[in-house]
């Protein structure tokens, strides 16, 4: 789940996309068409993302990514944008089809990257899904776009497309050399879904043979081989770094696990003071299908009165702020001690 930045941010230029997978060796960046729905509806872009009052903001003033007439499949993405048809294969692949998930960086930003997928790029490259990372760019952490439906084959790692699902993370040095929590934490929502979908194995790997000694699982595309589809083998490695010096294997494991990237216990306890760290809405109850009954501005302080309780992919906290004398629920991540 992710929240969009004010407009005057949506029109930020984009990088060149084609120039930056050339110039970083990471990325998609695989034309290479090796080859061998169900669809579902899912609750509106606005109401999925009403929880924080940036939001509502953003895409009232038009900052959000146009939103596809095509269909999407049924998974916690927030919106569904069309792939050029030049840019992946379609076909009509099934579970049994399915039993990779291949990690990317998109070398751009989040952007950047949706705008690649989307023209008749020289490359013919795209991913499944593109997740952001950065809250200075042109979207905020956590936000993910499904650019690809799954039954089609997307053109993210030569050799090894027709067996897989491509995710590409939002990263670039220029921007800050790290991955956020909510872009793993995003993330490993997304593969966890995918791989109880389509019986993939949770499993992360990051060395050559895996996909010739397992059966499934996630792997990096470093080590996603070029001539799996075509020969079985996991010879012929690509000449990337992907997803990139930054990407933390053993943290994202932790978001794989449910650990939420460390730590134990509850983030807030009854009595302590919280305050928001945005514009956020706070409801009559613990879900997004609650009242808005106001929207508290950043740095506003309230008390922990009750939860957590988690509904609609939040923990909700039920908090009292004396300023206004009102007692309501807001959700955690958009919520720090004070």
């Amino acid at each position: 789940m992710c929240r969009y930045h004010h407009s005057d941010e949506a029109t930020e230029p984009t990088d060149d996309y084609d120039d930056r997978l050339t110039a970083g060796g990471c990325g998609a960046g695989d034309g290479s068409r090796d080859s061998t729905d169900s669809t579902g509806s899912r609750r509106s872009l606005l109401k999925k993302t009403a929880v924080s009052g940036l939001v509502v903001t953003g895409i009232g003033s038009g900052a959000s990514v146009p939103v596809s007439a095509h269909h999407r499949d049924d998974h916690p993405s927030d919106q569904y944008v069309s792939a050029h048809s030049s840019n992946y294969t379609s076909a009509s692949r099934g579970a049994a089809d399915i039993n990779w998930i291949v990690v990317h960086c998109a070398v751009t930003t989040y952007q950047g990257c949706i705008d690649y997928f989307q023209r008749d790029n020289d490359r013919n490259v795209s991913a499944h899904y593109v997740v952001s990372n950065y809250d200075h760019t042109s979207g905020a952490p956590g936000h993910c776009t499904q650019m690809v439906n799954h039954a089609d084959i997307a053109h993210h790692a030569r050799g090894s497309n027709a067996n897989s699902i491509g995710i590409e993370h939002e990263w670039h040095e220029d921007y800050g050399n790290y991955f956020t929590d909510e872009c793993y934490r995003t993330s490993a929502d997304l593969v966890r879904y995918l791989a109880d979908h389509y019986d993939v194995p949770t499993d992360f790997y990051d060395h050559p043979s895996a996909m010739c000694e397992h059966p499934g699982g996630i792997i990096t595309h470093r080590h996603a081989p070029q001539d799996y589809t075509s020969n079985g083998t996991c010879k012929d490695m690509p000449a990337k770094s992907c997803p990139g010096p930054d990407w933390e294997n053993d943290r994202y494991r932790s978001f794989l696990d449910g650990d939420d990237g460390g730590g134990g216990g509850h983030t807030f306890e009854d009595g302590d003071w919280i305050q928001t760290t945005v514009d956020l809405n706070g409801r009559d109850g613990p879900g997004l299908d609650y009242d808005t009954k106001r929207t508290y501005p950043e740095g506003t302080e309230g008390e922990i009165m009750n939860g957590p309780e988690d509904n609609d992919g939040y923990t909700w906290w039920g908090i009292h702020f004396p300023s206004y004398s009102e007692w309501v629920w807001c959700a955690e991540r958009y919520l720090e001690h004070a």
